[in-house]
C-alpha cells in the first residue's frame, strides 16, 4: 500500500510517531520527516520511555520498530507501559519472514510467539487497502480500551 495512505490511516488526533529507523519504514518515515511528525530514538528502550510520557499527556504513541527490537524491550514494556496501563501501538517491521538476511530468520519465526507471551494482540498490517483499514481501525479500538496492540509489517506492505 502507498505510504501516504498508510500515514493517513495511522494519523489520528493526538497521534505521535516515534521510531528506531528501519529500511522497511523508509517511505513512511520520509512523509513523517517532511511533516515534522516523527521523534527518532536511539534505541527501543528510550522509545518506550518517551511513549510512556506521551501517554501520560493524553497522546497516542505509535512506535515504529524492527522485530529485533521487540526482544530488547519486553522488560521495559512490562515494568512501565503494562504496569501503569500506558497503551502503545507498535508497528513492527517483521524481518526474517520469507526472503531476508540470515540474521533475521530466528527472530522472524519467534515474533508472534513473543507478542503472544507478552499479551500483546497483533495482526499483519495487510496488503489490501480494505484489510489495512480494518486492521488499523481495530488497533485503535484496542488502544481506546487501554490495551497495547501490534501491527506487523511484512516486506512490501508499504511502498
Amino acid at each position: 500500500m502507498n505510504a501516504a495512505k498508510v500515514y493517513s490511516l495511522l494519523k489520528r488526533k493526538n497521534t505521535i510517531f516515534l521510531s528506531v529507523p528501519c529500511s522497511r519504514f523508509k517511505e513512511l518515515l520520509a512523509i513523517l520527516d517532511k511533516k515534522g511528525e516523527v521523534v527518532y530514538c536511539s534505541n527501543e528502550e528510550e522509545l518506550l520511555g518517551m511513549s510512556a510520557g506521551l501517554a501520560l499527556c493524553s497522546k497516542t504513541p505509535v512506535a515504529l520498530i524492527q522485530n529485533s527490537g521487540l526482544g530488547k524491550i519486553l522488560n521495559v514494556y512490562f515494568s512501565l507501559n503494562k504496569l501503569y496501563g500506558l497503551p502503545l501501538l507498535f508497528v513492527i517491521s517483521w524481518r526474517g519472514k520469507g526472503k531476508d538476511a540470515p540474521e533475521h530468520f530466528y527472530i522472524g519465526r519467534k515474533t508472534p510467539i513473543l507478542l503472544r507471551a507478552a499479551g500483546i494482540e497483533f495482526r499483519e498490517l495487510g496488503y489490501d487497502e480494505q484489510k489495512v483499514m480494518e486492521n488499523v481501525d481495530y488497533a485503535f479500538s484496542k488502544l481506546k480500551k487501554g490495551e497495547s496492540f501490534a501491527l506487523l509489517l511484512d516486506k512490501g506492505m508499504i511502498s
